[in-house]
């Protein structure tokens, strides 16, 4: 295997960011569910919580927050916002490479574009692994103590036969992973790495695709159109779109990235060529 295709594969920033997006959904459950202050910060022996020993207590109040929605809901309190930077981050190498790899070893490639292609493809599937795998991961946590509370927590699901979610939540959950949140990432990072190919500072390449991300929201928001709708795809738990629909926001971030790799292989041609 060549060097290039080790140093992509055990990308450090691959982990980082694995390990900092299941960090950020665990710690945002953990607050946000009260479950800390079930465990750690309420006071049992409030005038009002007197008929019942502390352990009977906390047993009532786990069971009430140990569900599946709750657990999924909680943890996006804040990733939210920045969630395609943990599909961002990733692609950092790919803007080193294009500073070094694709500089200096231009000369050697049989053919610039299709490298060039071909090591964008990798970052964009890294980009979809991170948060495919970190969510599988935080989902098979859950499965341990989660129970659903619902028969169907949202439209999303539209493509399983009715009760399916009661009965299968983790199943539905891991279908959710490796489609929505594995093209999510995708494109996010493919959008990273064409934004790599037009400048040469970290911070473009990492902030402006969150930016897009919000510009989306934004346009939503005064327009109505759900082809713009992307937060209805990120939070697809909560979702009032069918499982189709789901990502049809995505087509516009894919249709970008298409475009910015597009117009920069043509602009090389011509500088060639002339």
């Amino acid at each position: 295997m060549k060097k290039i295709n080790v140093y992509r594969i055990c990308n450090p920033y691959f982990f980082i960011s694995f390990f900092a997006l299941l960090l950020c959904l665990g710690i945002s459950w953990f607050f946000e569910s009260t479950f800390a202050e079930i465990m750690f910060f309420m006071d049992y022996n409030a005038p009002d919580l007197t008929e019942l020993t502390k352990s009977e207590y906390q047993k009532i109040f786990l069971d009430s927050i140990m569900h599946w929605e709750i657990y999924i809901d909680t943890a996006f309190r804040y990733i939210v916002y920045i969630f395609p930077l943990f599909a961002v981050v990733p692609t950092i190498p790919f803007l080193r490479e294009r500073k070094s790899y694709f500089v200096f070893g231009a000369g050697r490639f049989k053919s610039y574009n299709k490298t060039l292609i071909q090591a964008i493809l990798v970052y964009t599937l890294e980009g979809g692994l991170c948060i495919c795998l970190a969510f599988i991961i935080y989902f098979t946590i859950g499965s341990f103590f989660m129970t659903p509370a619902l028969d169907n927590i949202s439209d999303f699901a539209s493509i399983f036969p009715e009760g399916f979610y009661s009965k299968f939540p983790y199943i539905f959950f891991i279908f959710m992973s490796m489609t929505i949140y594995f093209l999510i990432g995708c494109v996010f990072a493919g959008l990273s790495c064409a934004i790599a190919l037009y400048t040469r500072k970290e911070f473009y390449v990492l902030f402006i695709p969150i930016l897009i991300y919000m510009l989306e929201y934004y346009t939503y928001s005064l327009f109505r159109l759900h082809l713009f709708h992307i937060p209805s795809s990120v939070i697809a738990y909560n979702s009032s779109y069918s499982t189709l629909e789901t990502f049809i926001p995505l087509i516009p971030l894919a249709t970008l990235d298409f475009l910015l790799v597009w117009i920069f292989l043509k602009r090389r041609r011509r500088e060639i060529v002339s």
